[in-house]
């Protein structure tokens, strides 16, 4: 079973005063930090009559476990998004040990890929030489837009030495795919003929770099008013880069182009006779927090009779725009931390033309999704209760999206305070 986990992971620590008595001595006992590092502990002190003082040499201690594990986490991950998270297991005892690693799904907030959907941990064994370390590593996926819970248990001696602990990860929102093409049709009477035709991608600068995918397809047999038999190469010049294709007569099947590198434009030359067309496209993923807002967001906190339970009253509505009056059947999701929860019961409908339709909780009670048949430019309001289940060390920031389930990219995003 895992040990009572490490949750405190100060880099500064212990700001403190103290009125020392005529002895000239205080003593003060402090629980240290969980943090496996080397400590530096320094004072000054005010007297009336002989003013300002510091200490000497500052103190220096470190704080370890004979046996433990750190993390080497990224600042923040994407929902969606497949991630190798990283871990080292140290040791300073004298032989090689298995250890057994296991990590755990923290209230259905973490997807296993090498695991079957929904388990609620996965286990890995390492070999940690004598005195020295062992690298390990999860492959997941975030579920939960927020923060999502990373629990690690780390053994050996089946159990007898153990080191636990329990960080929270940063998690955006999730990235979509983008789908663009362009078309180009082309017609020749004369074989000497050389024609050249621009095409810029209109890839957005903030675009997931490794997901810009471009390809295309040449379709040669496009009826022409003349019966002149194909006979051009079509060149793609792209970087210092150049693609060469010979349509003749006999071309009678379409040509797939693959695998066009990373680029933003491209020069097509066709030379010799005859007609095609040439179509090119690309995809790219976005941020949904790079859209621009299509729904408007009102959030208010209300007071309540007891800091046990949190209210906010959330109003939404649609922005219209190219003639698009309202949204599709539309999503609310709301966000909070770990430390409160919420359920089914939990939300309340405030009088409007458009009801709420369906709503569920997820993720332990730390997510709650409202849905609506449309949104339209007049708002529609909820009411929403959580309770606190423990208090927090930290203030992390909560999430609410609103979003079209027909088209993600129709979407908004806040960030709020939910203390």
């Amino acid at each position: 079973m895992p040990q009572p986990y490490r949750t405190d992971f100060w880099e500064s620590w212990l700001w403190q005063n103290f009125t020392i008595p005529s002895s000239g001595r205080i003593q003060h006992v402090q629980r240290v930090p969980h943090t496996a590092t080397s400590w530096c502990i320094t004072g000054f002190s005010i007297h009336p009559e002989f003013g300002l003082g510091i200490v000497n040499q500052p103190i220096k201690f470190s704080t370890f476990k004979i046996f433990f594990i750190i993390d080497h986490l990224p600042h923040s991950i994407q929902r969606g998004e497949t991630i190798s998270l990283h871990f080292t297991v140290f040791s300073s005892l004298d032989e090689e040990f298995e250890a057994t690693v296991t990590m755990f799904n923290a209230k259905n907030q973490t997807q296993f890929i090498n695991r079957p959907t929904g388990e609620t941990n996965e286990t890995i064994i390492v070999m940690v030489p004598p005195k020295s370390d062992a690298p390990v590593s999860f492959l997941v996926k975030a579920l939960k837009v927020g923060e999502m819970e990373i629990r690690l248990n780390a053994s050996i001696m089946q159990g007898i030495i153990s080191d636990s602990f329990k960080k929270m990860l940063k998690v955006l929102p999730e990235d979509i795919a983008i789908q663009r093409s362009e078309t180009i049709n082309f017609h020749s009477e004369t074989p000497s003929n050389e024609t050249s035709f621009n095409v810029s991608l209109s890839i957005d600068e903030r675009a997931v770099n490794s997901s810009i995918l471009i390809g295309g397809t040449v379709y040669p047999n496009q009826k022409c008013s003349k019966d002149i038999p194909n006979d051009y190469y079509v060149s793609l010049h792209y970087g210092d880069k150049i693609l060469i294709i010979h349509v003749n007569s006999e071309s009678k099947e379409n040509i797939t182009i693959e695998s066009i590198p990373d680029i933003r434009s491209l020069t097509m030359i066709v030379t010799g006779s005859g007609s095609g067309l040439l179509q090119i496209n690309w995809q790219y993923r976005l941020s949904l927090m790079h859209f621009k807002p299509r729904f408007n967001i009102q959030i208010s906190k209300v007071k309540t009779p007891t800091e046990w339970l949190s209210q906010f009253d959330i109003c939404c509505s649609f922005i219209p725009k190219n003639g698009m009056q309202y949204s599709n059947r539309t999503v609310v999701e709301v966000s909070i931390p770990t430390g409160y929860a919420m359920d089914q019961h939990n939300v309340q409908e405030i009088p409007t033309t458009n009801p709420i339709i369906e709503n569920n909780v997820q993720h332990d009670g730390t997510t709650m999704l409202v849905y609506f048949n449309y949104m339209v430019q007049e708002e529609t309001c909820l009411s929403l209760f959580a309770y606190r289940r423990y208090r927090l060390h930290i203030r992390r920031p909560s999430y609410i999206m609103v979003q079209d389930t027909h088209r993600p990219e129709l979407n908004a995003i806040e960030m709020f305070d939910f203390y």
